[in-house]
């Protein structure tokens, strides 16, 4: 989206300043240097020159920026460096404040992802191992719906394809390690399977509309189940079911991504309750009951907090 030359006006004059000068840098910011044709510039003769050229941020975290203006909208590459190090890690290049390619590195700086924006309607996306063999070539509408993939293994063979918005896509790492199979349809993905190091599955989540929606099961690295999460608009809520040696030993309740019910912890068997916890909103609150045979033992929480007994819970709740 093209920037209004008065608005990059105002925002650089009053966030542009030098390594030099006494004015206060925003929070992100260290220092920030005006440069035109290679030459350092006060911030006010930068303004009173058109606006042209290079400004240098060096950020609390060791990222460099720099970006590149003409007449005071981006024009040209931007780069940011990794932290602390001169490698550059992201670049923009810019046309007239249209945002034209995008590229990342890997830390060694050999490309790993090169995003060219085809107007407003398409983006085409290349992904690179981090020996320089190409991973995946893909086509994006301007939704983010993946129109058509390609995808290659680490000895360039194809091993899955997207057409017309379905079919799977393989994602590795850079070292060509397999880290998930998403299935994708009408362009957006409703399953990633991920895998442990060893090939087997780590966990299966649905999705729908781009968020996790319905049941994620987890594994352990041999295989065995982990947990059965229940998911709704990308949180849990619901209840989940953890497990231990291919046995239910747990069941939690969430509301909204937190703990909120009564979790029940069980025995060996999968099916006699050991415990019971109340949670609310996150925290212990409420009686926690632990049965021995015929005996039970209740200890008492509010807001996380041990309390002596129900009496003193009650006394706080009342407050």
């Amino acid at each position: 989206m093209k920037l209004s030359r008065s608005f990059l006006y105002f925002f650089l004059l009053g966030t542009v300043t030098s390594c030099q000068s006494n004015r206060n840098c925003c929070d992100e910011v260290v220092c920030e240097t005006v440069h035109r044709y290679g030459v350092a510039l006060d911030p006010n003769d930068w303004s009173d020159r058109g606006q042209d050229g290079q400004v240098v941020s060096m950020r609390k975290d060791g990222v460099v920026v720099n970006r590149c203006y003409d007449s005071g909208i981006l024009h040209g590459e931007c780069t940011y460096t990794f932290p602390h190090r001169d490698v550059i890690q992201r670049k923009e290049v810019y046309d007239q404040g249209m945002l034209r390619q995008e590229y990342f590195h890997y830390s060694s700086g050999v490309p790993q992802m090169q995003t060219d924006f085809n107007g407003s309607d398409q983006k085409a996306v290349t992904v690179w191992y981090e020996n320089g063999a190409p991973h995946c070539k893909e086509m994006h509408d301007n939704q983010n719906n993946l129109l058509n993939g390609e995808y290659f293994n680490i000895e360039q063979q194809v091993e899955s394809r997207v057409e017309s918005g379905n079919g799977f896509r393989i994602r590795r790492d850079g070292q060509g390690q397999l880290e998930s199979v998403d299935t994708i349809q009408n362009g957006q993905m409703v399953l990633r399977t991920a895998y442990h190091s060893n090939g087997m599955p780590a966990s299966v989540t649905p999705y729908a509309n781009g968020v996790v929606e319905g049941e994620r099961r987890t594994y352990l690295s041999g295989g065995e189940p982990s947990t059965i999460e229940a998911w709704q608009n990308n949180q849990q809520h619901g209840t989940t079911q953890i497990f231990e040696h291919g046995e239910k030993r747990a069941e939690m309740p969430f509301v909204n991504g937190r703990q909120h019910g009564v979790e029940r912890r069980f025995r060996d068997d999968g099916a006699t309750v050991a415990q019971e916890i109340t949670w609310s909103r996150g925290q212990k609150h409420g009686p926690a009951n632990s049965y021995m045979g015929s005996t039970t033992a209740t200890d008492w929480y509010f807001s996380n907090r041990p309390v002596p007994n129900k009496a003193t819970f009650d006394m706080l709740s009342n407050q």
